[in-house]
């Protein structure tokens, strides 16, 4: 059956959750399992969903919900329990992340590692950033930081929904094998955007980035930045400087629409447009 929310909270040092029954939950929407665990947490559900608070700093050991939703949150930050390159939480679903300080951390394996259909995740109220690792095609849904950085790299494709580094941070999106598609993205304080598909190509579905100063990048054969009409142009608000570079193949393109002056650093379209 269900895990159900308990009267008092859960305390232990690691806290395994498990329902074995395909639809089952964790918690409840309105009644999350309240824990406090000084070391790792992890939980299984079969292709049920998972809502777990925390008092302090969750510590994510493995959770799987198959195609579930996975709710995280916590008034301190979300990391994972060990710093290395094994997938943290996996669902086919959503992935919802709600903590006060960061989630993940910058650098090498210091990234929380994950292999989810769709990513939310805020750090509201203090200082702190967003750092995660997906494998395969990510949407980002609804990522936001108070004053914080966001770096979310993906082995496939990228759709960047909403995406907002709030107050003073950077924004990084890199997809290793695969297109990142771009509708709202912003660095509001005045910080960098630094998108690179390192395969293929930027694309636009009713983009709008304000940032700063951009980094775009599209590295794949013949790919390009935007596409060759004012409708599929990349649609961008920068009070800094342009670099953006579309440099292998003979019909690769950078095709852009800044509504302010445009200050370019370097533009590079290799042999094509």
């Amino acid at each position: 059956g269900n895990i159900a929310d308990l009267a008092t909270p859960i305390i232990a040092a690691n806290l395994s959750l498990t329902v074995s029954t395909n639809g089952k939950s964790i918690g409840s929407a309105a009644n999350n399992i309240d824990a406090t665990a000084t070391g790792a947490l992890s939980a299984f559900a079969a292709a049920g969903d998972i809502f777990v608070s925390e008092t302090d700093v969750i510590a994510v050991g493995t959770i799987n919900a198959g195609s579930g939703l996975v709710r995280l949150t916590t008034p301190a930050g979300i990391d994972e329990s060990a710093d290395d390159d094994n997938v943290n939480i996996t669902t086919t679903g959503t992935l919802e992340l709600n903590a006060r300080n960061a989630i993940g951390a910058a650098g090498g394996t210091e990234p929380l590692d994950l292999q989810v259909g769709t990513l939310g995740a805020h750090v509201t109220t203090n200082p702190g950033g967003i750092y995660v690792k997906n494998t395969g095609t990510v949407t980002v849904a609804d990522v936001d930081t108070t004053s914080g950085d966001i770096d979310i790299q993906s082995s496939g494709s990228i759709v960047a929904t909403a995406i907002d580094a709030n107050t003073l941070g950077n924004v990084s999106l890199t997809a290793t094998n695969g297109n990142i598609t771009l509708t709202h993205v912003t660095a509001a304080g005045g910080g960098t955007l630094t998108i690179t598909a390192s395969n293929a190509s930027l694309l636009n579905s009713a983009s709008d980035l304000v940032a700063g100063n951009a980094i775009l990048t599209a590295n794949g054969l013949n790919a390009s930045i935007g596409a060759s009409c004012a409708s599929t142009d990349i649609n961008l608000t920068l009070s800094g400087t342009l670099t953006a570079s579309a440099p292998n193949g003979t019909t690769s393109g950078i095709y852009l629409t800044e509504t302010n002056d445009m200050s370019v650093a370097s533009l590079n379209a290799g042999a094509g447009v």
